[in-house]
């Protein structure tokens, strides 16, 4: 469709002051545009904004986003024929056929109503179809988003028979297993923690999310598809250890030489100190400074003027940044050279082997006493895979007292072609001595956990949208949940069940956190 009427299209979606400045145009993705993307602000408030996003083919809107100082921050609630009044209108607008959407769920925030609107098939609501809407106080639509996902497909039938949700359930309990971990408790994610971050002892449920045919009552995937390979102690290795790598201990030149980093082609363009995080990038002495001014309304353009400094420190030759409690650095990554722009003939790609002796070596030097904390995971092969990889990754979980720290890990990356460490993404050391004081020890048994866990263990039904092979195909599942009240679909804010305290059996909720 001509840009200009295109435009027009969007500019009649909405009311724009006047003062607003049209900021962004372009059609994106750049590869495989589908869609054209507006965005408006107001010159002095750049916070202040309206997106908005039309099919390129048909000027159909897509998305629609208004961010505004003058949004009321009202908690009066709207009286739902109102509401119902005002999205009924905007999707009889905008959407195609909207009396197909007949699933609709209300949520109350704050200040505002959130809407979720579905197709469905014998009351189960259909992922990937309809609509999201947001309505402010004073009944405005502040958010949609067109939720048809790319690429047609026919509704799905309901099957004539399903598995008796009772046998499965059955069989589900009596291969639940309930694992230990220190888990970090954050107050804005788990209830009853009002105070700064602190970590527990805790059963965390294998079976959580685990998805079933519902017409077989056979796994989707394998039981382990979600799982994390299993990982091994290291050995311990032989000689002294010696002292670490430390900021405050030693000169630049110094920590340049050790890291292996060319410093007669690169420079330090900057550092900043957050206040517990000291940061130091590096450039090549030769970078051009990209052009800002070129294609201004362009994506790339927009990102550059919002995020330009940010995703410019992305792609820096080095990025360095240092544990300012301990000194001790906890993130490296280097973009040089890997396998395919080496020469053919040049050199012959390492082994995995040998690459993980290059990444002992580094944390040598900047993590000594990693086999007392770390694991090594197991690779996981490709097998397909016919070509060398270029580079070898290397996950290492950390475990306290032999118990694993949930989402806590080291990952290292190695450059098959020249052995160079790419990536070192690390811990806190001050973390790990901090939970090693803990002592943690279980006061609960995994079977007295299970018992309270299985009190909300609860399965439900869904429709499941599969796109490994095309054309996308809707199949009926059940899905494994742990839950107060029945979750109205994927992705609800319902109250969860999480975990169980090893130390006085708590439980321990997802919080709820009620939206604006």
């Amino acid at each position: 469709m001509d840009h200009d009427k295109l435009r027009e299209a969007a500019m009649a979606v909405t009311d724009i002051p006047a003062e607003y400045v049209l900021v962004m145009e372009d059609s994106i993705p750049k590869d495989d545009a589908r869609e054209r993307g507006y965005i408006w602000e107001h010159p002095g408030r750049p916070d202040e904004r309206i997106e908005i996003a039309l099919d390129l083919d048909t000027a159909a809107l897509l998305d629609l986003r208004i961010e505004s100082a003058n949004q009321s921050a009202s908690t009066r609630r709207c009286q739902l024929e109102d509401v119902k009044a005002v999205s009924d209108a905007f999707l009889a607008k905008h959407m195609l056929e909207p009396s197909r959407l007949t699933w609709v769920h209300v949520e109350e925030g704050q200040s505002n109503t959130y809407m979720t609107f579905k197709e469905e098939v014998g009351g189960v609501a259909l992922p990937d179809t309809g609509c999201e809407l947001t309505l402010d106080a004073e009944l405005n639509v502040v958010r949609y988003r067109n939720c048809y996902a790319i690429g047609a497909r026919s509704s799905p039938e309901w099957p004539k028979k399903i598995a008796d949700a009772g046998e499965i359930k059955s069989q589900l309990i009596r291969e639940l297993r309930m694992e230990l971990a220190i888990v970090a408790m954050h107050p804005g994610m788990h209830e009853g923690y009002a105070a700064d971050e602190t970590y527990r002892l805790v059963y965390v449920p294998h079976t959580e999310g685990q998805q079933l045919d519902a017409v077989t009552g056979r796994f989707l995937y394998e039981p382990e598809h979600d799982s994390m390979p299993p990982s091994f102690p290291i050995l311990t290795r032989e000689g002294s250890m010696q002292p670490p790598l430390r900021y405050a201990e030693e000169d630049k030149a110094s920590i340049e030489s050790k890291l292996g980093m060319d410093s007669e082609r690169n420079r330090l363009d900057r550092s900043h100190d957050d206040g517990g995080i000291i940061t130091l990038i590096y450039r090549a002495k030769d970078e051009q400074q990209p052009d800002t001014e070129a294609e201004a309304l362009s994506v790339d353009g927009y990102l550059e003027r919002i995020w330009g400094e940010q995703l410019r420190n992305m792609t820096a030759t080095y990025r360095l940044q240092f544990e300012k409690a301990t000194g001790r650095l906890i993130d490296f990554s280097s973009y040089r050279r890997s396998i395919g722009e080496v020469q053919t003939g040049e050199t012959m790609p390492l082994s995995r082997s040998e690459c993980w002796r290059r990444a002992k070596r580094f944390m040598e030097l900047v993590f000594p006493e990693y086999d007392r904390y770390l694991h090594l995971q197991e690779a996981e092969r490709s097998e397909n895979a016919v070509e060398p990889a270029e580079r070898e990754f290397f996950y290492l979980p950390v475990y306290i007292g032999g118990c694993p720290v949930h989402l806590e890990r080291v990952t290292i990356c190695v450059s098959t072609a020249t052995g160079e460490v790419m990536l070192f993404s690390g811990v806190s050391i001050d973390l790990l001595r901090k939970l090693e004081r803990c002592e943690f020890r279980p006061s609960l048994a995994a079977e007295e956990a299970a018992k309270r866990y299985l009190a909300y263990y609860r399965l439900r039904l869904r429709w499941h949208l599969n796109q490994e092979q095309p054309p996308p195909v809707y199949r009926l599942i059940y899905e494994t949940v742990a839950a107060e009240d029945e979750l109205p679909f994927e992705g609800s804010h319902n109250r969860t069940l999480r975990y169980i305290d090893a130390l006085n059996g708590d439980l321990i909720w997802d919080k709820v956190i009620k939206r604006k």
